[in-house]
């Protein structure tokens, strides 16, 4: 997850520092179903306690464990299921077009003639006689409403829109912002309440009734527990009042509960399970959570929970009763399989990576022949499938093979799987798109004369880039300079400028041109490529400041104090001629080395006659002015919440990881950061002022109230309070963490962690589509104004506030451009950055995976980040990933869990083969903060991408509670790891 505060110049290679993750949705719940409650005219309905208590066991329990990567397959025992479930009707009728996307079938209309009889046969594994049936298929998904009630719902707000995010861990749970505000939980859609959404649609829900509603466990048993405590027990609503309809019906209570199916639990009984682990020998026996039905809460617990459950003890739930607009691309990339228990070759089952994505039947024709006699063949490739239709009386949607990637866990498939499912453009520009640039080759262009006219000249100034290693589309440069006199009174101080690349010089507005950038918004960074936003002329050499050569640029300078006080800011475009371009190594090497002379050697080359000694005096200059914006920065409550970016060694001819370590933040990243950051804010400043009411900037809205306080009571529960009133109150919280010991590390990367959760996404916005100021803040930065200048090659939105401020200057004519068009291109922008930043994270995870699988096993620390009924996710120190280990996986004897300190307690059983002393059976205690030696390992050996993460018997020593919090209290150290994992030499031979 990146955090735009943790490096707001985005250096991609380095660390980004663009956006807030979306809160996680850790409250995992069941898939619920209930009718709604019929009251009897004039009398008061049933209490809403018929809302269900969902223990984290049950939530815990809808994790899935194929693998720790993807989520397992929603495999259904055909034979076993409701057949009629599988296939549509509209497919079950005779002669139902589709058209294959396949080139041997182009232009040809395929004609599927699927008798109802026949696919119930064969999916029977019947070959027996026809079955006669008249009888209509129940629909499992509601029908959508018309438009005509959805505007009239939401016009009168009995209707709820909004964009539906899927757990990626359990696809029956989604969320929806609750319109309340984040002081309230997020609205919860479970199982087929979904009806056929897709992660990110915009869809429209119905609440449904408050019985349906899920009562928060730790909530509702301190209600409970407080109004025990201050009445002594929990006032009874008459009994009449619970009887409803004619007479002689049962009351709506009864008809509720046989309905619902579902358990309140007793707030009195601690919540533990016990189950023993039949791999290692033990009797199997499995004593569940002491659960009622709340008819049994009610008339055997002293009726002490029959009334009115408070508002904050439940979490709204809704169903999906239309969809907006289809933001998901109905594409993904996944395997195909024959259908599971069954004989069928009318269709073969794709199942994809991605489990928030349905399982999608494939017509035959679509589908090698081969395929239904030799499937196993065929496992071993990633195909693209999409999905053409999901109908309301299938759980599986209809859709067509698009491609067969390769094989799975061989780089380049995974790479195409992950820029198509992220619907990244990868096409070559095309000839009419090039043709919107003044040149062909970069050798046969130059600077126009009547440019050097009006533009400012620091052809003579020293000014360098400072980047990563390997980049090559250099946006932004710096120069200094010292003053004697920078506000007419002889105060000395210094001429500070960020020179960024003037691409809208090159790109005409609206031109075909930058209609492609604006498609595409952004660059997209994976682990050994890039997809560019521009074309390469422009990214890697027109544009570039490279060094050497005269390049147009756009440029804020300030005059400052050395308390970094700005006492004249200037805005305009120049001409500039970098002397170097230096790695963040160079600079680094220069701030840690400051008496040392440096020898031209040791750098890239300098042009123009400038001296390394002056090259390394100006980077020293900045630094120092730097370093005290930061502190400033920091007083006035500016947040960095740093996550962990992951660093490889690439083989050069194979494109095979040699070797992994997490990305550094050094001295010289901050100094390119700070400089970076006031450039963005100033232009904000300046442009919000100008145009009140279609600057393009950027705003960060707090973190999630409620989901705030879990956090902060989360991080006092574990040894570390946190205070989390404003972002300075956090950041000045989390700065007493940033020693560089292994602890200190291990402790900033847990509440990172941690309180990154109820972070929202920072979003580019028009100021007119935004009612309050107060609404502009970023409150990471803790600034009134920010957006983004400094990063044109690669983001479109700093080419929008290019021109905005070109106009403000005076240098060009007006934007024809309305505010509901720049608004439709800040929320197209915002949802391009997302896919580009989720590819590259997937990514970072595919390379990974095979560095585990070539290594065969690593071994790191870990602390465990959240602790489940039957399994824990940990935190893997050394590179930052966070990995969950399965109880079923472990060699233990049994695992309990308890609720309610949250708590794992393994059983490690008699082993004979263990060193002396350790034999015999113990216990060990998991719990948030736990400290523990994880080992990483292979696990699939037909997909080299796939790793498992698990922990083998401690030794008694260890078996004492190691927490983090503990270990800081006695100032321990963790045993340090090697910085940089690398693939022994024979091993890359072979």
């Amino acid at each position: 997850m990146d955090v735009e505060i943790a490096l707001a110049t985005e250096k991609p290679q380095a660390s980004k520092a663009d956006d807030l993750a979306e809160s996680s949705e850790d409250k995992k719940t069941d898939k619920t179903s209930t009718k709604k409650k019929r009251s009897r005219k004039g009398k008061r309905k049933t209490p809403a306690i018929a809302a269900i208590v969902l223990t984290e066991n049950e939530q815990s329990a809808n994790i899935q464990r194929e693998s720790d990567n993807k989520t397992p397959e929603k495999t259904i025992n055909i034979n076993e299921s409701k057949l009629d479930q599988i296939v549509p009707t509209e497919f079950l009728k005779n002669k139902q077009p589709f058209m294959s996307p396949h080139t041997k079938y182009q232009g040809q209309q395929r004609f599927l003639s699927t008798p109802q009889k026949n696919f119930q046969s064969c999916a029977n594994g019947d070959a027996g006689p026809e079955k006669k049936s008249t009888t209509l298929r129940k629909k499992i998904f509601a029908d959508y409403i018309s438009e005509a009630e959805v505007s009239d719902g939401l016009a009168k707000n009995l209707l709820i829109e909004g964009v539906i995010r899927i757990n990626p861990r359990n696809y029956q749970e989604c969320y929806l912002n609750n319109p309340l505000g984040s002081a309230h939980n997020d609205i919860l859609i479970l199982g087929r309440d979904r009806n056929r959404a897709m992660n990110n649609d915009v869809v429209v829900v119905r609440v449904k009734p408050q019985s349906e509603w899920i009562v928060i466990p730790n909530e509702y048993e301190a209600w409970v527990a407080k109004e025990t405590e201050k009445c002594g027990k929990i006032a009874e609503p008459p009994k009449e009042e619970l009887k409803t309809g004619a007479e002689g019906d049962c009351t709506i209570l009864d008809k509720l509960l046989d309905e619902i199916d579902l358990n309140l639990a007793n707030p009195a009984t601690p919540k533990t399970e016990v189950r023993y682990n039949k791999n290692v020998g033990s009797v199997s026996r499995d004593t569940k959570n002491q659960k009622k039905t709340l008819k049994d809460a009610i008339f055997e617990m002293d009726k002490n929970i029959c009334c009115l459950v408070p508002p904050e003890c439940l979490q709204i739930t809704a169903e999906v009763v239309y969809i907006k607009e289809k933001k998901h691309p109905r594409l993904a990339a996944g395997k195909l399989q024959p259908l599971p228990n069954s004989d069928s070759k009318e269709f073969a089952y794709f199942v994809p990576n991605d489990g928030r994505v349905p399982r999608i039947l494939i017509p035959h024709v679509e589908v090698d022949k081969e395929f239904f006699t030799r499937p196993k063949d065929f496992a071993k490739f990633i195909y693209m499938a999409n999905i053409k239709e999901w109908y309301s009386d299938s759980i599986y949607a209809i859709g067509s093979l698009e491609k067969n990637l390769g094989e799975r866990g061989e780089i380049e498939a995974e790479t195409e799987a992950i820029l198509q499912s992220n619907e990244i453009d990868t096409r070559e520009f095309s000839e009419e798109t090039l043709a919107c640039l003044p040149i062909t080759s970069a050798d046969q262009w130059s600077i126009p004369e009547k440019e050097f006219e009006y533009r400012r000249d620091f052809r003579e100034e020293i000014v360098f880039t400072i980047d990563p290693k390997t980049a090559r589309d250099l946006d932004d440069a710096l120069s200094i300079k010292p003053l004697d006199d920078i506000d007419g009174r002889g105060t000395p101080g210094w001429e500070i400028g960020v020179h960024i690349a003037d691409v809208t010089f090159f790109v005409e507005d609206t031109s075909v041109l930058d209609q492609w950038a604006q498609s595409r918004a952004n660059s997209t960074y994976l682990v050994t490529s890039v997809i560019p936003m521009l074309p390469r002329i422009l990214s890697e050499q027109l544009c570039s400041l490279n060094p050497g050569v005269d390049r147009l640029t756009f440029s804020v300078v300030w005059k400052m104090n050395d308390k970094a006080e700005i006492v004249d800011e200037w805005f305009g475009r120049t001409v500039i001629r970098s002397r170097v371009k230096l790695s963040y190594e160079h600079a680094q090497d220069f701030i840690d080395n400051p008496e040392k002379d440096f020898e031209e050697e040791e750098l890239p080359p300098i042009s123009d006659g400038t001296s390394v000694f002056h090259i390394k005096e100006k980077v020293l200059q900045l630094n120092r002015v730097a370093q005290v914006l930061r502190r400033n920065r920091e007083t006035n409550g500016a947040l960095r919440i740093e996550q962990p970016k992951l660093k490889f060694s690439i083989d050069p001819v194979t494109k095979q990881p040699l070797g992994v370590s997490v990305y550094k933040i050094q001295g010289s990243n901050k100094l390119v950061e700070e400089y970076m950051l006031l450039a963005n804010m100033s232009v904000a400043k300046f442009i919000g002022t100008k145009f009140p009411q279609t600057a393009m900037l950027r705003r960060h809205p707090p973190p999630k109230e409620k989901m705030m306080r879990e956090v902060l009571e989360t991080c006092a529960r574990i040894g570390f309070p946190l205070d989390g009133n404003s972002s300075a109150e956090l950041s000045t919280s989390l700065r007493k963490f940033q020693n560089n010991s292994l602890l200190h590390t291990c402790i900033r990367q847990v509440l990172s962690s941690i309180t990154i959760k109820p972070m929202q996404m920072a979003l580019y916005f028009c100021i007119s589509s935004v009612e309050s100021p107060s609404d502009y803040r970023h409150y990471a930065l803790n600034v009134p104004f920010y957006t983004h200048f400094t990063s044109p090659i690669r983001r479109y939105p700093d080419m929008v506030v290019h021109r905005q401020l070109a106009m403000a200057l005076g240098y060009g004519t007006a934007i024809d451009r309305t505010p509901d068009e720049l608004d439709s291109i800040a929320k197209h922008c915002n949802e391009r950055k997302l896919a580009s930043k989720t590819a590259s994270e997937q990514s970072d995870e595919v390379f990974f995976g095979l560095f585990v699988n070539v290594c065969g096993r690593i071994n790191s620390k870990g602390v465990v980040l959240q602790v489940l009924d039957r399994a824990f996710s940990v935190l893997v120190v050394q590179y930052g990933v966070v990995k969950r280990v399965y109880c079923d996986k472990l060699k233990i004897a049994a695992d309990q869990y308890n609720r309610r300190d949250g708590t794992l307690t393994l059983t490690w059983g008699f082993d004979p083969d263990a060193e002396e002393g350790n034999r015999e059976p113990f216990k060990q205690v998991i719990q948030v903060c736990t400290v523990l030696d994880v080992e990483l390992y292979p696990l699939d050996k037909d997909d080299k991408c796939q790793y498992g993460a698990r922990i083998h018997r401690p030794t008694k020593r260890d078996v004492v509670e190691k927490t983090l919090s503990r270990m800081f209290e006695k100032d321990e150290e963790i045993a340090e790891v090697n910085e940089l994992a690398e693939i022994p030499a024979e091993e890359r031979a072979g």
